[in-house]
C-alpha cells in the first residue's frame, strides 16, 4: 500500500455532493445513435479484462481476468479521468496486464479539480482501489507498484490538483490527451496563467530528466476565451527547453500528426483538426500511452481464464 488514510470528512462530503449528479446521469435518456466515427468508435470488447467493476469509493476498475500481479504481489495502475468508457475501447487494444481505474465526474474541469482538492481524497482513492484488487484477486497482499495518471479533456483538473500534493511523489507517469487548458493573463510574459500550468511544468521537468514519463497531445481546436491545448502545450515544451519539429504521421484512422517534441521521457504530439470529432479522435493515443507505460514498468502479462486466489 502506498499510504493509508481513512475517515476523511472532506472526502465523504465531496462524494455526497457528487452522488446526486451521478444519479441524474444514470437517469438521463441514452443519446441518439451516432454514425461510426471517432466519437463512436467500434467496440473491440474487453481483451484480457473483466468488464468494469464498480469501485465503492469512486469510479470503476478494469482488472485482468487472471494475473497482473508480480511475484511480490504488486500491480501497476493507471487512473484515467474523463471518458472512461471511450478510452477503454482504445487501451484494451494493447494493454496486457495493467489495472485501470476510470473516474468520470461530468463536464468541466472544476468538478475534477474540486473532487481532489483535499489530499485525503486521492490517498483514499488509492486505498479503495487496493481493497478492490485484493477482493478481486483473493490476494490479501496485493498492493500498487507503479502509478500513472491520464486524463482526456476536462480530466486534467483532477491531475492538476493531485500534482500539487505531496502524494504526487508516487506518480511515475502523466498523460494529458487534448486536455491542458489555462486562463489568459496579460500581466505574464507568456500571456498565460503560469500558476495554473505550474504543476504540469514541474512534472514535465521530471520527465525530461528521465525521473518519470509524461505525454501531452493537442489538437488545433480554439476554445472560447481561454488558452487552447496548442498554446499550453507549446508553453510546457518551451519551458523545459524542448524543440518542436515537423512530424507527419497517421497515428490512427482519425489522427493526423503534424508536429512533435521529445526531451528525455517527455513526449508531445500535435494533431490536425478543429472540430468535436477531432477532440474525440485524440483518445486513440491511449493505445501508445498504455503500451509505453507497460514497457517502462515491465508490467506482468495477464492470463486467460477466471481470476482466483494466487
Amino acid at each position: 500500500m502506498l499510504a493509508p488514510c481513512r475517515n476523511s470528512w472532506a472526502f465523504l462530503l465531496t462524494l455526497a455532493l457528487l452522488l446526486p449528479l451521478a444519479a441524474l446521469a444514470e437517469e438521463a435518456p441514452p443519446p441518439a445513435p451516432e454514425t461510426a466515427g471517432p466519437c463512436n468508435a467500434p467496440d473491440p470488447g474487453y481483451g484480457v479484462y473483466e468488464p468494469w467493476v464498480p469501485n465503492p469509493a469512486l469510479g470503476q476498475i478494469l482488472m485482468p481476468r487472471k494475473g497482473g500481479l508480480t511475484a511480490k504481489d504488486e500491480f501497476d495502475l493507471i487512473i484515467h479521468f474523463h471518458g472512461s468508457k471511450a478510452v477503454r475501447k482504445e487501451l484494451v487494444k494493447k494493454a496486457r496486464g495493467v489495472f485501470v481505474a476510470g473516474i468520470d465526474l461530468g463536464a468541466g474541469s472544476a468538478a475534477y479539480q474540486n473532487a481532489f482538492a483535499q489530499p485525503e481524497a486521492f490517498v483514499q482513492l488509492l486505498d479503495s482501489i487496493e481493497k478492490a484488487v485484493i477482493e478481486h484477486t483473493g490476494n490479501p497482499r496485493a498492493h500498487i507498484r507503479h502509478l500513472a495518471l491520464t486524463g482526456w479533456s476536462a480530466g486534467y483538473g483532477a491531475i492538476r490538483a493531485i500534482l500539487r500534493q505531496k502524494a504526487s511523489a508516487w506518480v511515475d507517469g502523466v498523460a494529458l490527451i487534448d486536455g491542458l487548458h489555462a486562463d489568459y493573463d496579460t500581466t505574464d510574459a507568456s500571456g498565460l496563467q503560469a500558476g495554473q500550468l505550474g504543476p504540469f511544468l514541474r512534472f514535465a521537468k521530471r520527465a525530461a530528466k528521465k525521473k518519470g514519463f509524461m505525454f501531452i497531445s493537442h489538437s488545433r481546436i480554439v476554445p472560447p476565451g481561454y488558452a487552447s491545448t496548442t498554446e499550453t502545450t507549446h508553453y510546457i515544451v518551451d519551458r523545459i527547453g524542448g524543440r518542436i519539429t515537423a512530424s507527419v504521421a497517421q497515428d490512427s484512422a482519425y489522427l493526423s500528426r503534424y508536429e512533435q517534441a521529445q526531451t528525455g521521457n517527455f513526449l508531445m504530439r500535435g494533431y490536425l483538426g478543429e472540430e468535436k470529432a477531432d477532440h474525440c479522435a485524440e483518445l486513440g493515443v491511449m493505445t501508445d500511452v498504455v503500451a509505453t507505460l507497460e514497457k517502462r514498468w515491465n508490467t506482468p502479462v495477464a492470463k486467460d481464464g477466471k481470476q482466483g486466489p494466487l
